[in-house]
């Protein structure tokens, strides 16, 4: 058994190929990028255990992947531009539904309605998506 931190491992990789993210705007557990000021960025953690079968008698397990999604606020403007980028996050996703041989993403959900939050670095665009992944075992 892998385990999910190589599928968090995965999806930064896959996050990275965005072209809305630079090498350091995709972090696992970093929630200090929220207060650096980058234009785009999120931040990955791992979430909830939906079906883990002990039994053996179904071969994968299912893993939840958290990713906070952030745009920098400046004007009412970026509304638009924060829809853009989480098209963009969800498309790749989505276009890339085998992270590896043994991982696969299964479904995208959110917590809510994008957020407006201000912080010591301003005001941010704040969403969090549930990405539910299966692993093959």
């Amino acid at each position: 058994m892998a385990g999910y931190m190589p599928a968090q491992a995965l999806l930064k990789t896959l996050l990275l190929t965005c072209a809305s993210f630079s090498a350091g705007d995709v972090t696992e557990s970093d929630f200090s990028i929220l207060d650096r000021g980058r234009p785009a960025c999120c931040v990955l953690f791992p979430g909830g255990i939906p079906n883990y079968d002990t039994a053996g008698r179904v071969r994968e397990h299912q893993w939840e992947a958290i990713l906070d999604l952030a745009k920098r606020f400046t004007s009412d403007a970026d509304w638009s531009t924060f829809g853009a980028l989480r098209d963009e996050v969800v498309a790749k996703l989505d276009a890339t539904k085998a992270l590896s041989a043994d991982y696969f993403i299964v479904n995208i959900t959110t917590d809510g309605d994008p957020d407006k939050l201000t912080g010591p670095a301003g005001a941010i665009i704040l969403q969090t998506l549930r990405i539910t992944i299966n692993e093959q075992v």
